[in-house]
Order: C-alpha cells, then sequence, then structure tokens
C-alpha cells in the first residue's frame, strides 16, 4: 500500500517557487549566523536545514560569504521598505511622516528578529569588513532619512 504522499515535482520551479525558495535560504542563513556567527556557520548544514543541495545554494551566491551579505542585505532592505516615509503615511505634513517613520522604526527595532540581527551585525563588523560596511551604510541611511525628515 502507497502513503498519500504528494509526488516531487520535476523540472525548473517557477518563478514564484524559485523566488520563495531564494527567500528562505536568506532567511534561514541570517537565522543561522545569528545563533552561531558567520564562522559557526555551514552551507552544508543550511542545505541540510531546508532541504535542497548545496548546488543549489551556491547556484545564486559565489561564496559562504557572499550568500552571509546577501542575506544582511536582505535584512536591510526589510528595515528600509518598512521605515520608508512616503510608503507609511501619504500626509503632506513633515510631523506626521517624521512621527509614522520613527514608530516604524521603534516597532521593527523591538522585535526578537531585529535584536538578533542588530546583535550578529554589531559582533560581526568587528571582524568583518564587508558586514562593517553593510552597517555603516545601513546606519547613515537611517540617519539620513532623519535628518531629511526633521529638515
Amino acid at each position: 500500500m502507497i502513503a498519500d504522499t504528494p509526488a516531487r515535482r520535476t523540472g525548473r520551479p517557477t518563478l514564484d517557487e524559485a523566488a520563495a525558495l531564494q527567500q528562505k535560504i536568506l532567511d534561514e542563513t541570517l537565522s543561522m549566523v545569528a545563533s552561531s556567527g558567520s564562522e559557526g556557520f555551514s552551507v552544508d548544514q543550511l542545505a541540510d536545514k531546508i532541504a535542497v543541495t548545496k548546488r543549489t545554494v551556491y547556484r545564486h551566491h559565489k561564496n559562504k560569504n557572499g550568500l552571509i551579505l546577501a542575506a544582511v542585505k536582505c535584512e536591510i532592505d526589510r528595515l528600509l521598505e518598512r521605515s520608508d516615509p512616503v510608503s507609511i503615511e501619504a500626509s503632506q505634513n513633515p510631523i506626521v511622516q517624521l512621527r509614522a517613520w520613527i514608530k516604524a522604526l521603534f516597532d521593527y527595532l523591538c522585535t526578537p528578529r531585529a535584536s538578533i540581527f542588530i546583535n550578529f551585525m554589531v559582533f560581526e563588523s568587528s571582524s568583518n569588513e564587508d558586514i562593517n560596511q553593510q552597517f555603516l551604510k545601513w546606519y547613515d541611511h537611517v540617519l539620513e532619512r532623519a535628518c531629511e525628515l526633521i529638515r
């Protein structure tokens, strides 16, 4: 008797499936490096955890460091998207826009995901120049956005 398991689809994934897999790879990478650091992170462990081959991971990322940087950039982009004053508040009132931006930034920074991410960034930036550059870019962007709204 054969169990009712869905048949594995063959062939190339659809664009939506490929995008979802890429996001899963980046999210899991970030989760793993945040808990064990970049030195403790292994592409083998990542591939096992999300049930893909290392080749699938390396198809999109040149090396381990490139994968980690892509995951960091994805999280930074997520933060910047959430704190974009245009998407938060279409009001012409600059005080309302500033308040909405500050609230969005605060709400994000108070999440466990953000706390883990920020701790990882601070720790890793001391020994990884690429991560340090991403962290400084993010910090400069947030500061620039705040100054722009205050002006």
